[in-house]
């Protein structure tokens, strides 16, 4: 079964959409009969904390099995590793070994069958000079990320990947993996959470799982309660809260506004709540 190719890049949409075309044009020559999918390429550049949620938020949400392959790459072309994770599902995710996945790794540990570093330059694309061939090393999301993904979407054995490696090696981003939930005495104490994404709603996206604080209804952020509630309807005017977001994360919102820029919150940023 050929498979579709999801991309998750930093390029931009706007300055950057001939990285995104080259890098459909490899996938569409290796794999013609792979639908490629477009997961965000406006990620605030070089963000793992964006980009963690997003790869997570791609496997939470792909109707099939899809090959996933995320660039955000500051260490191109230094001896940074990539990677290629397996899912018990069909799903993959491609791309460096630079903390992008801390947040899949740690959610969907138990569903990993196998990691490989990518290190078999048979399954490369390579620029088509006439003395020689190679590779840009300012451009491994192409020729090798995107290569290697349109070789696994058409069929190609995972063993063909290169070594395994085991899960230990995985970088991973402890703040943006998990959040810190204290307890003292069976009740919550502290959490300290971070803010992974905000969309354009303004939405922050924490990386505190929907039923993390089950046995409580609200929160204090600085001098703010924010009430847990289901759905965006349900939330007072004017009043930040907590809402269980499609995302499988809680969500601080602002009704019909921003809570990012109400709170200034960016991406990244640790938030410490309070019972």
């Amino acid at each position: 079964m050929v498979k579709p190719v999801a991309i998750l890049t930093d390029f931009g949409t706007k300055h950057g959409s001939h990285y995104i075309a080259a890098m459909k044009s490899v996938i569409h020559n290796i794999s013609p009969k792979s639908m490629i999918l477009d997961i965000n390429h406006d990620l605030t550049p070089y963000s793992v904390a964006e980009t963690t949620f997003m790869a997570s938020y791609a496997l939470h949400t792909m109707t099939e099995p899809t090959i996933i392959v995320a660039v955000v790459d500051p260490g191109v072309g230094t001896q940074r590793d990539i990677i290629t994770i397996i899912f018990d599902n069909g799903n993959a995710l491609i791309g460096p070994n630079n903390g992008i996945f801390s947040l899949p790794v740690t959610v969907y540990q138990k569903n990993i069958i196998e990691i490989y570093s990518v290190e078999n330059p048979k399954l490369y694309y390579y620029e088509p000079e006439k003395t020689h061939r190679f590779i840009s090393d300012t451009f491994h999301g192409r020729n090798v990320m995107a290569a290697v993904a349109a070789n696994l979407a058409k069929g190609t054995k995972t063993s063909e990947i290169g070594p395994l490696l085991p899960i230990e090696d995985v970088l991973i981003n402890q703040a943006f993996a998990a959040p810190n939930i204290q307890h003292s005495g069976g009740n919550y104490q502290k959490i300290v959470c971070s803010a992974l994404y905000v969309d354009t709603f303004g939405t922050i996206v924490t990386n505190l799982p929907i039923n993390a604080l089950k046995k409580i209804t609200s929160v204090n952020y600085k001098d703010y309660e924010l009430k847990i509630y289901n759905k965006f309807a349900d939330m007072e005017d004017d009043k930040v809260g907590l809402v269980r977001g499609s995302s499988g994360f809680l969500e601080i919102c602002k009704k019909q506004d921003s809570a990012g820029k109400f709170l200034q919150i960016q991406p990244g940023q640790q938030i410490v709540l309070r019972p």
